[in-house]
């Protein structure tokens, strides 16, 4: 008790010195403003990429992406079988998706590249073991026939219904369509095409997220 009654007191200098045995300092705002944010915190895009060789993975369409920048997610879209059905759809930031825009029409092996925003709102959720789907952005003069030989021709998507909606005054087609198919497979190609173009517009095909309705009588020359 002697030694500490005798020792010196410290100085003012020696206490602003000495390290703090407080909790540690939250870094400075000057650091905070230097460091980047997270991709997973910034705003994240996604882009429509049509015109891929089937022969491509997610690994190869991530490294070509690579030059627009930190890739988020690639998405390939798969057939029936499992293969590449040459769309994917690319995440990033909003500088990476202008540069991936870019490459719109760009050469991709012998193929030419297909680069769309897809600001669209996430698809809805499969409703049960439904195997009805949603298609919009249809061309007004599109017809019944038309609609289903696309899906079964082209898309190998075997058709049991279509719900084909007009113009209650008209008569006139509104562009849009539900397509109950025949089993999961014709289902699973027709989401899987999403983006897919005919008669010159880019469809929306997804989900159903309505209860059957009855089918109305097409219009006049429908």
């Amino acid at each position: 008790t002697d030694d500490l009654a005798n020792a010196p007191a410290p100085s003012t200098d020696d206490l602003a010195n000495a390290p703090s045995t407080d909790a540690p300092q939250a870094p400075s705002t000057d650091d905070k403003a230097d460091a980047p944010a997270p991709l997973s915190t910034r705003s994240v895009r996604r882009c429509y990429v049509g015109g891929l060789p089937w022969s491509e993975t997610e690994e190869s369409v991530r490294e070509f992406f690579g030059q627009c920048g930190d890739v988020a997610k690639v998405d390939l879209q798969v057939d029936k079988k499992g293969q590449f059905s040459g769309i994917a759809f690319v995440s990033g930031d909003a500088a990476f998706c202008e540069k991936a825009l870019a490459l719109d029409g760009s050469r991709y092996g012998d193929l030419s590249l297909k680069v769309r925003a897809d600001n669209k709102r996430p698809p809805p959720e499969r409703q049960g073991a439904s195997l009805t789907a949603y298609a919009g952005n249809l061309a007004f003069d599109t017809t019944k026939d038309e609609i289903v030989a696309f899906f079964e021709d082209e898309l190998d998507a075997k058709v049991a219904n279509l719900r084909y909606h007009t113009d209650e005054t008209t008569g006139d087609f509104r562009g849009f369509c539900h397509v109950e198919f025949q089993d999961e497979g014709s289902l699973q190609n027709a989401i899987t095409a999403s983006g897919s173009t005919f008669k010159r517009r880019q469809l929306r095909i997804s989900h159903s997220v309505t209860g059957k309705k009855q089918q109305r009588p097409p219009g006049p020359g429908k």
